[in-house]
């Protein structure tokens, strides 16, 4: 005899289908709630990951963009500008006195540069550029004045050198543009998106839980479902990171430009010091999904014995 509509059994099949469709809504919530957590409590946090940052062997071609960019983008530009508006009789001069001040210049940067670590330098580039892009700015700059102190802060008292960069802070040639927000990862475009899913995922997928739970004719079931099905979520998270999959860092940008390379070393830096915890909170998510999804399976099977025993 087949179940009629609104008979018990219909019913419960019902509740029962409802009950898995939601178990799955609750687990595809937590794997987006274990990214937007870690993106926005880690990836997001400028202070720790410039901590972190001082602690990673950085690259020594950061030093060596870095240099290079202040130079070729504040330096030159601002001593020919100079040069360039004086009267056409002091051309001349002028140019003469731009080869002797920029070889001044660039032996005090090289100078103070060769007395710093790259590690320090990183973290300083690392911290300046994780702000703008955790507040929104766009796009993504450097002005002479913050570039300046990324290199070598101990020349803010050099006068030759403080002079040529605020010349260029005066004549609003030489801000740097690094990247425009578009041409960003995804996790740069929409800070304030991820920072909101951060909060409403976790509820959602705790709140879906409890509606499958309440749903299911058979809960300890269910319970196995989500507890599965979390350390499913955790699992893919951990697969991914050790297939060495990122978020796109070698594509931002125009490879041929200096300014790229600060900004894929600042991405590639954020993403490397906060990798391991991400994949700490997926580890959580595997061992306590597997160690309840054990406990719930020896439950129902003592509960299937002794409903047999009592029948019999």
């Amino acid at each position: 005899m087949t179940s009629v509509a609104g008979s018990p059994a219909a019913t419960g099949s019902w509740r029962d289908r409802a009950a898995v469709a939601v178990a799955v809504l609750a687990v595809l919530a937590l794997f987006g709630a274990n990214l937007a957590w870690w993106v926005s409590h880690d990836v997001y946090d400028t202070a720790a990951v410039t901590a972190k940052a001082k602690s990673l062997i950085a690259s020594p071609d950061t030093r060596a963009a870095v240099t290079a960019v202040l130079d070729e983008k504040v330096v030159q530009p601002a001593l020919s500008q100079a040069a360039g508006s004086l009267p056409g009789p002091l051309q001349s001069l002028g140019g003469t006195v731009q080869g002797q001040t920029a070889g001044l210049v660039q032996s005090a940067i090289a100078d103070a540069v060769a007395n710093q670590s790259v590690g320090e330098i990183t973290s300083r580039l690392v911290a300046d550029l994780n702000a703008q892009l955790v507040d929104g700015s766009d796009p993504i700059t450097l002005t002479p004045t913050q570039l300046l102190a990324i290199v070598a802060p101990s020349l803010t008292n050099n006068r030759v050198v403080t002079g040529v960069v605020d010349l260029a802070e005066q004549s609003g040639c030489c801000t740097i543009v690094l990247a425009q927000r578009r041409d960003l990862p995804f996790v740069w475009q929409h800070v304030k998106l991820i920072q909101a899913a951060a909060v409403a995922l976790p509820i959602a997928a705790l709140g879906l839980g409890l509606l499958a739970l309440v749903l299911a004719r058979r809960r300890l079931r269910i319970g196995i479902v989500l507890a599965v099905g979390s350390a499913i979520a955790g699992a893919i998270v951990l697969l991914a990171l050790w297939a060495g999959l990122r978020w796109g860092v070698d594509l931002v940008g125009d490879p041929t430009e200096g300014s790229t390379a600060l900004v894929r070393e600042a991405l590639r830096v954020t993403s490397n010091v906060t990798l391991g915890d991400l994949r700490r909170q997926s580890w959580v998510l595997v061992m306590a999904g597997t160690i309840v999804a054990a406990v719930l399976v020896v439950v129902v099977n003592v509960h299937a014995k002794m409903a047999g025993a009592a029948e019999t």
